[in-house]
């Protein structure tokens, strides 16, 4: 059965032999792929030009762990609820570090050390990898807030989360914020954030990019929910045949 952030989560022992492992393989092969491509193009060149993506792939797992892990978490413990707002937390914070590969495409461009092609498949699998990654851990963490406060609070959510990746990204490509500035150094993020709120036509440039990049994860996310809906219905007709 795919993975499916809508149905109410089973036991976790259930939730990752039948749901979880599948979308956790295909996340550690597509990364897995990533890795591989830099190594090759780094033993053929010699050089280490697009390593750094491996950085910024790293940052892209730790919403999709941080998101995994709060689907999982069960009982109505102090302790249960402090741990499912650390990883709520968590998530909030590096969400953007996701898409935020698909921006890496800015590096494209002719390299004497290999074919142009090359890099476009390289950049463009960390894209898709960083993506994917956003997608999944949107998916767990709107079945966490279905959960506790229903299904439209998830889609509210869900747009809400498209609207911070969209600014998120926007601050770590042309403003060169991190996540890290959030516990590092907040007092500037937030003094940005809050003049970009009070002034958004003042910012048309960043208004425009962040409502782009919010409605192009927007309906990725739809489309795969889509998809997912489209397998567990195939699934069910198989089913229904057989019998």
């Amino acid at each position: 059965m795919p993975f499916d952030p809508i149905r109410r989560p089973p036991p976790v022992a259930r939730a990752f032999r039948s749901r979880q492992v599948p979308v956790l393989a295909a996340l550690g092969l597509a990364s897995l792929l990533c890795l591989v491509l830099v190594a090759l193009r780094v033993a053929h060149s010699g050089t280490r030009v697009h390593a750094f993506l491996l950085f910024n792939l790293a940052l892209a797992w730790l919403p999709a762990l941080a998101a995994l892990a709060a689907y999982n978490l069960r009982g109505r413990s102090r302790a249960a609820r402090a741990l499912l707002l650390a990883c709520g937390a968590v998530w909030l914070v590096f969400l953007p570090n996701a898409p935020y590969l698909v921006t890496d495409l800015v590096h494209l461009g002719p390299r004497p050390e290999v074919p142009l092609w090359y890099d476009v498949i390289l950049l463009s699998t960390f894209a898709w990898t960083g993506l994917f990654l956003g997608l999944v851990s949107l998916a767990a963490m709107q079945a966490v807030v279905r959960r506790q406060l229903g299904g439209a609070a998830g889609w509210l959510f869900v747009l809400g989360s498209a609207a911070l990746v969209g600014y998120g990204v926007y601050a770590g490509r042309f403003l060169r914020w991190n996540s890290w500035d959030v516990v590092r150094n907040p007092a500037p993020l937030v003094a940005g954030a809050v003049d970009y709120l009070r002034h958004p036509l003042a910012h048309w440039e960043a208004t425009v990019f962040s409502l782009i990049v919010a409605a192009v994860f927007f309906v990725m996310y739809a489309t795969a929910l889509a998809l997912a809906h489209f397998a567990r219905e195939s699934d069910g007709s198989a089913t229904a045949a057989a019998r």
